[in-house]
């Protein structure tokens, strides 16, 4: 296969991608079909067939793209360096960034993970499951970090790292829930203070006061 010809390929894949989440985000999981997503993505049923061969693969490639996003964010706060408040902050920041920029998809997500019923749908299930617990871990590497440094309260970093998501996904699904625009990022300063409390970092190491004539 030419290189232009794999390039191309490897384009109207991702096209197909960008416009079944804009399907799935207006109907639904359930209410998307093979058709719907082949019409909008301005392909023939066989040609969209070629690509993915059912909608749960369709679906699943989709998951597997968010995430790793996610996963690419992550390591991008950690390599930007700093201290631990500030790659927290970042992270936070970054998170609801992510969100933002895919709403309507990221809706889908948070409100139909559990009600997946069919075995090729509990598949699904297990994958989303399993890809969050792999977000857990890499956000747990930086809650190491911050341990080692002595920032952070001794404890288990990924016990650590599911109370620091559930509080992000929690914001997530309640403006979700509610039908807001996404605005997270507004309030990425204030969240990140309750997770910089929970993991148990000093609020003076949070916001070191600058005073006046303090010749540090």
């Amino acid at each position: 296969m030419s290189t232009r010809r794999a390039e191309r390929q490897e384009w109207q894949r991702h096209y197909i991608q960008e416009r079944a989440m804009n399907v799935f985000a207006a109907s639904g999981y359930h209410g998307t079909t093979m058709e719907q997503v082949a019409e909008a993505a301005e392909v023939s049923k066989g040609t969209l067939y070629n690509y993915f061969r059912s909608k749960e693969e369709l679906f699943a490639s989709i998951i597997e793209q968010g995430v790793e996003g996610l996963f690419q964010m992550v390591d991008e706060v950690v390599a930007g360096g700093g201290s631990i408040q500030e790659m927290t902050r970042r992270l936070v920041l970054h998170f609801f960034e992510f969100f933002e920029s895919g709403l309507g998809m990221h809706r889908i997500l948070l409100a139909e993970t559990d009600r997946f019923g069919t075995a090729h749908q509990k598949t699904l299930r297990e994958l989303m499951k399993s890809r969050r617990q792999a977000f857990v871990e890499r956000v747990a590497g930086l809650i190491q970090m911050g341990q080692e440094r002595g920032v952070i309260r001794p404890g288990d970093p990924v016990r650590a790292a599911s109370v620091v998501i559930n509080i992000l996904f929690s914001e997530i699904m309640l403006d979700a829930m509610r039908g807001h625009e996404a605005h997270y990022s507004e309030g990425a300063d204030e969240i990140t203070d309750y997770i910089l409390g929970a993991l148990g970092v000093q609020a003076d190491a949070q916001h070191t006061p600058t005073v006046e004539g303090d010749p540090s």
